[in-house]
């Protein structure tokens, strides 16, 4: 506004001229965008380092918001940033530029696995572990993001025994798993390897009896990949004598193992059968005054028999001239089977020669009739000692 001065020369009215007093540029010279852990936003947090163009002690601030091209995790990702004046002289001042991009980082957020869990399992000739996880025992996750950890674990070894280290290995998956990272990729836990139950395929269990021994063995099946599984020992699984016994499979040969809960068997040896063939050292004997025993040799088909185990040996009218019998009569519970048999041997009478005669002298009588007599003692041999025999002589 002018006016006339007092006392001036001129004489004037009041005049009023408008003018313009432009707010002046505040430029940002600094701003940085502060990393964050993913939060499933894209919320970003600026500060606004250093500033130029603000007046002495004028009371004018710049404060900037930002917000992140996407929510994923990632590293210098564009943000864009928006700019903004308080303070009471704001209204003096305008921003060079309101927006403007740059760039910043997102890092993945953590997922802790406290434990997990093996389970026991029977052998397998592998040392894969089978490992689950509780959803209470994983922290770190937002809310229903599509991300789950699962896990693989590996046994120390793949032989039997009880809380065996598991080596455990944690993945995670899903849509938004490039968002998270595990705290440790690793763990450990244990678990159980029971042994694997075997089948028992025996064999031969029925035999004949001959003397020899008689073995009833199993094989096993159900044996993992190379794994080479035999019965160890057997109870009563070899006999000689005929019978019913039960064998039962008490040990295999590989620890990983273990055998059913029936693992018996019942088998046999039945006697033998067949014709009995008895043959004499010599079937015609000479009476002698005793008793003619002789030894019999038994036989089944090829095999010999045993006296007193299988049978037993008697004689019938085996002490005088004539036919006497051999019997032979097969012992209870003998491995061979077979009626009473017997056999027929000769003995032929004792031969008596006459050493010596005496002729007694006579008067003529007119036939040729001559006294004989013969001394059994002293002039005869064949006569069994301590038997009598009688000689009558003719002549």
């Amino acid at each position: 506004s002018v006016k006339p001065a007092s006392g001036s020369g001129y004489v004037f009215s009041q005049v009023n001229k408008p003018f313009t007093i432009a707010p002046a540029t505040i430029t940002v010279t600094e701003a940085t965008v502060t990393p964050k852990v993913y939060d499933s936003n894209t919320n970003a947090e600026v500060t606004v380092n250093t500033i130029s163009g603000n007046v002495g002690p004028d009371d004018v601030t710049v404060t900037a918001s930002g917000t992140f091209d996407t929510k994923n995790a990632g590293n210098d990702k564009d943000v864009t940033v928006t700019y903004t004046l308080g303070g009471a002289d704001k209204g003096n001042y305008k921003l060079a530029t309101e927006t403007e991009t740059k760039s910043g980082n997102i890092t993945p957020k953590t997922i802790t696995v406290a434990k997990s869990t093996a389970e026991n399992k029977v052998y397998d000739a592998t040392d894969d572990a089978t490992v689950s996880i509780a959803e209470s025992d994983v922290t770190g996750k937002i809310g229903d993001e599509d991300v789950t950890v699962s896990a693989t674990g590996t046994f120390a070894n793949a032989n039997v025994g009880d809380d065996k280290n598991v080596d455990v290995t944690y993945t995670l998956s899903g849509a938004d798993k490039a968002n998270y990272q595990l705290a440790s990729a690793t763990g450990s836990t244990t678990a159980n390897i029971s042994p694997k139950q075997v089948t028992l395929v025996w064999g031969t269990s029925e035999f004949t009896y001959d003397g020899t021994e008689k073995t009833i063995t199993a094989t096993v099946e159900g044996a993992e990949g190379d794994d080479v599984v035999t019965v160890k020992t057997y109870t009563d699984n070899a006999k000689t004598d005929a019978g019913n016994y039960t064998a039962t499979a008490t040990a295999l040969s590989n620890s990983n193992y273990k055998l059913p809960a029936e693992a018996s068997k019942d088998w046999k040896i039945k006697p033998a059968t067949g014709e009995v063939i008895i043959t004499l050292p010599a079937e015609v004997y000479t009476y002698d005054g005793n008793d003619k025993e002789p030894t019999p040799i038994v036989k089944i088909g090829e095999n010999t028999l045993a006296v007193g185990t299988d049978y037993t040996v008697t004689y019938d009218n085996n002490k005088d001239a004539g036919t006497a019998k051999v019997i032979i009569t097969p012992v209870s519970g003998s491995g061979y089977s077979f009626e009473t048999t017997d056999k027929d041997f000769t003995i032929n009478k004792a031969v008596i020669t006459i050493n010596d005669a005496t002729v007694a002298p006579k008067t003529y009588n007119g036939n040729a009739t001559a006294t004989v007599t013969v001394d059994p003692a002293s002039n005869t041999t064949g006569i069994v000692p301590g038997e009598e025999a009688k000689i009558t002589i003719t002549a």
